[in-house]
């Protein structure tokens, strides 16, 4: 295959691990260039349409790109679609209350909800930035508040809960020092599909800025801006609210009282690799972190192109 092809192959085979088919323009805009292969990263819709056509590896139906024999993807994309815009729905009162906790600067969706590929039983994925030094008063105020609605995922319950699993302060956004491979194909595409939902000050665009390293990789990506019925914008009584709540960010004793009550899972695991980050700065707490997984099945979906 030309390079052209490796990288349109290598796209598809990345979203076919979650059964999900791309548009012309989506397979543009997240057309994966390995690193040392530059030459055709500038390649046009045109272009990109002419060698996907004309790929056997390559089906495309209703308007969208899949892996040969995977047509079903198409349905089961549209399916989880519905199923995404009934999580929002669901949820969109208790995301608006999460955007009045002090220290909240953004509120972005990730993970399978940012690109509405949800499942039934899946929870919401939740990334927040906050004011510098005030990761911990943020997450308190937003995980007791999720805490009181008995909204928090656990081992017997994941349905429409959601997961604080990740926040970064607005001084450290680059995400690069992360990845848990060479090649952390995840962690990128995770980069280029966060949905900001909540944005007080334009730290989203300070989260893109940080991680222009990315565009090595997925030089066509353009960052998600949601449309208004997805945006959170808190009015002025709700902003009167979030300066009172303000008041009370005591944080060297609120991170005291949270590293007090870690699980002993997350305290085993803190800082030993990528899974589990704990700082002033960070706090990641994905202990079934499924990069390495993800990259091994791409790597087998390449692998097979090539035979």
């Amino acid at each position: 295959m030309s390079s052209l092809e490796q990288s349109i192959y290598k796209t598809l085979a990345f979203f076919d691990i979650f059964e999900y088919p791309l548009s012309l323009m989506e397979l543009h805009k997240w057309l994966w260039c390995d690193d040392n292969v530059k030459t055709h990263c500038n390649a046009s819709l045109s272009e990109i349409q002419t060698i996907a056509d004309a790929m056997p590896q390559i089906s495309k139906k209703n308007g969208f790109y899949f892996l040969l024999g995977k047509e079903k993807n198409i349905a089961t994309r549209q399916q989880r679609y519905l199923i995404a815009e009934k999580k929002f729905k669901k949820r969109a009162l208790v995301l608006r209350l999460l955007c009045l906790m002090p220290q909240v600067k953004m509120l972005g969706i990730c993970n399978s909800l940012a690109f509405s590929n949800a499942r039934e039983e899946s929870d919401i994925d939740i990334f927040i930035i906050t004011e510098k030094n005030k990761i911990y008063t943020a997450r308190l105020f937003t995980a007791g508040l999720l805490s009181l609605f008995r909204l928090r995922p656990n081992k017997n319950k994941t349905k429409n809960t959601l997961c604080l699993s990740f926040f970064a302060d607005s001084e450290h956004l680059n995400m690069e020092k992360l990845q848990c491979l060479p090649n952390d194909i995840y962690l990128k595409y995770w980069v280029t599909q966060i949905f900001p939902m909540y944005d007080a000050k334009n730290y989203f665009q300070s989260f893109i800025e940080a991680n222009v390293w990315i565009k090595k990789f997925l030089p066509n990506w353009l960052p998600k801006h949601p449309v208004y019925r997805r945006r959170i914008e808190l009015s002025g009584l709700e902003k009167f609210m979030k300066k009172i709540l303000s008041l009370f960010s005591f944080e060297s004793f609120y991170k005291k009282i949270q590293l007090k009550i870690l699980s002993p899972e997350l305290k085993k695991m803190q800082n030993k690799d990528t899974r589990v980050i704990i700082s002033d700065s960070i706090l990641k707490l994905y202990p079934l972190d499924r990069r390495e997984k993800y990259f091994k099945e791409w790597e087998n979906r390449c692998l097979t192109s090539s035979k």
